[in-house]
């Protein structure tokens, strides 16, 4: 048998064959089957928004994962909203003349590390529309564990909550308080218009390279009406029953009256609670931005987490009495248990961040980190700054459903147990005065 690694950690069943990606290394002789890597295990994920669940083949190469799949089911969903691109390899306009003008192929850019064995991407699986109603615990039913293995090393990285509502200058200043921030910048100079890199973006990638694709994906889906915090999410399927509502986080924000003089003019949103701070110089505001962050496993359940070791619950009435400062100001980790019902433990993925702008002369900002594993390198986007947000609308920022780094994969953990050293890294929401417009 092939026994190949998936990037999910199952084992190909085919016997043992070539690929398109190695044909060329390997004889006819040696070996004479062709023919794609498979798992035979078959997984649900969501599209880069959420609004639509389809199935797809347990992915070998690293593009199928994070980013072939949700190319496809964006076609008839989300590939139409608005969108913040993340960089990614563009040539110089000399190398794309010379490219058009060469009469062979270019050979294909090598996603794999050189330390694993090298996979075909997998053939598009047919896409299955999911109920939107959220799923209640007796619907997880029994289905056959993934297997894979895991980092059991672990360290402890969760901040005490503070129920305070957090300063500008806090908010600004708490995404450049950790020191891996040297390797994330130094891996984030200008890029080049010749080399791209083969793989995913880390701290330890070399400097100046990017990645031929983006693993990461930050859309909009429409204003921040669509989001109601009485109902909480009603449009996006497999989400557990009483799981499906973003949290509410309240910072206070002093606005300077020169900049915006038209605050003191009785032309601010009446939405806003404000008052004159006590040197008469400017005006300390509380706006409200609702975070939400979701996981989700490969069965498609997804649910929102409250704070790094507790799952989002509603109360008896369906009342949420949680707010969102344990989550925007601690790490959160990368896996969390699932309420599948099966023959082992299963675990869900950190896979979206859900973020709803106030409508108020700042911008909130992300900047997203995550570490997958003990000692890993930290991945990122590749933005120099943290992005900004627009004001007043419903983002979705999808996360990278496989972080792979030189040596290869980072694996889920296995029988179900979290590795507490796979996190997001605190310090990924901000919030930054907007630049009056003259």
């Amino acid at each position: 048998m092939c026994e190949v690694l998936s990037l999910t950690g199952n084992h190909c069943i085919n016997p043992v064959h070539r690929t398109p990606e190695n044909a060329d290394e390997v004889s006819i002789e040696e070996c004479p089957l062709l023919m794609p890597h498979r798992s035979q295990v078959v997984l649900i994920s969501t599209c880069n928004c959420g609004r639509q669940q389809s199935t797809r083949e347990d992915p070998f190469i690293l593009k199928a994962a994070n980013y072939d799949f949700y190319l496809r089911v964006s076609a008839d969903c989300c590939g139409v909203l608005e969108r913040i691109n993340f960089p990614a390899f563009e040539p110089s306009v000399a190398d794309q003349d010379r490219a058009a003008t060469e009469e062979h192929e270019e050979q294909p850019v090598e996603l794999e590390p050189r330390s694993r064995s090298r996979a075909k991407s997998l053939s598009h699986s047919d896409s299955s529309s999911r109920s939107a109603t959220p799923l209640s615990e007796s619907d997880f039913s029994s289905q056959t564990p993934v297997t894979s293995e895991d980092d059991s090393d672990s360290e402890s990285t969760d901040r005490e909550d503070s129920d305070k509502s957090i300063s500008l200058s806090e908010a600004q200043t708490q995404q450049t308080d950790d020191p891996d921030d040297d390797d994330v910048a130094k891996a984030s100079l200008v890029p080049s218009s010749t080399e791209c890199l083969p793989g995913m973006l880390h701290s330890l990638s070399p400097a100046g390279l990017l990645p031929s694709y983006s693993s990461w994906s930050l859309v909009c889906l429409g204003p921040s009406s669509l989001y109601s915090h009485n109902i909480g999410i009603q449009d996006q399927p497999g989400f557990v029953a009483g799981t499906n509502f973003l949290l509410p986080w309240d910072v206070a924000v002093k606005i300077d009256k020169d900049r915006w003089p038209s605050l003191w003019e009785g032309k601010r949103a009446q939405t806003w609670k404000g008052k004159k701070n006590g040197k008469g110089d400017g005006m300390q505001f509380t706006v409200k931005v609702f975070i939400g962050v979701e996981y989700e496993c490969l069965h498609g359940h997804r649910f929102m987490c409250s704070a790094p070791e507790r799952m989002l619950r509603t109360t008896s009435t369906g009342l949420v009495k949680d707010n969102a400062n344990k989550i925007a100001n601690s790490h959160m980790p990368l896996y969390f248990p699932c309420l599948c019902r099966s023959v082992k433990p299963q675990v869900a993925q950190l896979m979206r961040l859900h973020i709803v702008t106030p409508k108020a002369p700042v911008h909130v900002t992300l900047n997203p980190r995550v570490q997958p594993g003990h000692s890993a390198p930290i991945f990122f986007p590749g933005n120099k700054e943290p992005v900004k947000l627009s004001q007043s609308a419903y983002w979705v920022l999808r996360l990278p459903f496989v972080y792979e780094g030189d040596t290869g994969p980072y694996l889920p953990p296995k029988d179900g147990v979290p590795i507490e050293a796979a996190r997001l890294l605190s310090g990924c929401y901000g919030i930054v005065e907007q630049t009056p417009i003259r």
